[in-house]
């Protein structure tokens, strides 16, 4: 486990997480929401660190040189079970482990805790199980959800659980935390400080994405179908398989969509940095904020089903060309 400083955005959270330690009331169960990218697993992270220092400084941060601490970054730490819910792997006997961990509790020192990440993502045997372990809650263990989908997680689970909301980060947070990173990688992050992160590590990605956008502009700026599919073309070529192709493609269309709605709605100019800015008020003048909440809607159900069902992938992009 890295620990990270300063964490960028949400300093509500920041602020709430500290008081909890210093405090001593954390929740045994937690669900944390937010977009994917925004830092909920870095927060965690650095939360799991500070929870387990043997010498935490006053303003809650762990020392980094304990014994916890040394431990949790070499990550030779056994009484926490990191878990990712889009892994098939994660089944029922992977959260029975937890259960049985936080038994043998009096063998180790600091906080027990299960992470699932893309929570949401849990097939039906390991939620059942998940739930038990909600009713049934095993002393001394913390349970971490994270999500960037509220509505897929079960209410009887949500229900459980004290909610944490993450919410995009602010252009002038982003600036302060990436001082070194351009104003367009900026913009393109979105908001979402792991994607800077990721563009920083993986500078293809940038260039990737840059591409995505654009053509999904390009498309929306042209009214005819032939001409709509020249442009996507190389989505139908890049991958045959299916639903790993198409998550990227809807990803950013959603951003685009939610550029247009933000314009539409709030009057709100995008950032000049974009290089298709301006296209993007020509595009949001041109059509009804309906019309755009419309096809929001429908790249989002698109992007629900290709999650769980194996979809034909050149028929869902045409239909979805022919709805924007």
């Amino acid at each position: 486990m890295r620990y990270t400083q300063p964490l960028v955005g949400n300093q509500h959270i920041q602020t709430y997480l500290q008081k909890t330690i210093k405090n001593g009331t954390i929740a045994n169960a937690q669900l944390w929401l937010g977009p994917e990218h925004v830092g909920k697993s870095t927060f965690l992270i650095n939360y799991l660190l500070s929870l387990n220092c043997q010498q935490r400084t006053a303003e809650q941060t762990p020392c980094l040189k304990c014994q916890q601490c040394q431990s949790l970054q070499r990550d030779n730490y056994t009484n926490i079970i990191w878990l990712n819910a889009a892994d098939k792997a994660v089944k029922f006997d992977a959260i029975k482990q937890a259960r049985g961990s936080s038994l043998h509790s009096s063998l180790y020192q600091g906080v027990r805790a299960l992470v699932i990440e893309q929570a949401d993502r849990l097939h039906a045997a390991a939620s059942n199980a998940l739930l038990k372990l909600l009713e049934e809650p095993p002393v001394g263990l913390y349970l971490f959800l994270l999500s960037s989908d509220r509505e897929r997680i079960l209410p009887t689970i949500a229900s459980r659980c004290l909610t944490l909301n993450f919410t995009s980060v602010a252009v002038v947070d982003l600036q302060a935390g990436f001082p070194q990173v351009s104003s367009q990688t900026i913009a393109l992050a979105q908001g979402l400080p792991g994607q800077v992160q990721l563009f920083l590590a993986q500078p293809k990605s940038e260039a990737q994405r840059l591409k995505l956008l654009t053509t999904w502009v390009q498309i929306m700026q042209t009214e005819a179908l032939s001409a709509r599919l020249q442009l996507a073309q190389s989505w139908f070529n890049q991958d045959k398989s299916g639903q790993s192709g198409l998550q990227p493609v809807l990803s950013s269309l959603s951003l685009v969509l939610h550029d247009i709605l933000t314009i539409q709605a709030q009057h709100v100019a995008q950032s000049p940095d974009l290089p298709y800015a301006s296209e993007l008020h020509v595009i949001a003048q041109r059509r009804t904020l309906a019309e755009t909440v419309a096809a929001l809607h429908k790249t989002q159900t698109l992007w629900h089903r290709q999650l769980t069902t194996p979809i034909q992938k050149k028929l869902a992009l045409t239909n979805l060309l022919l709805a924007i």
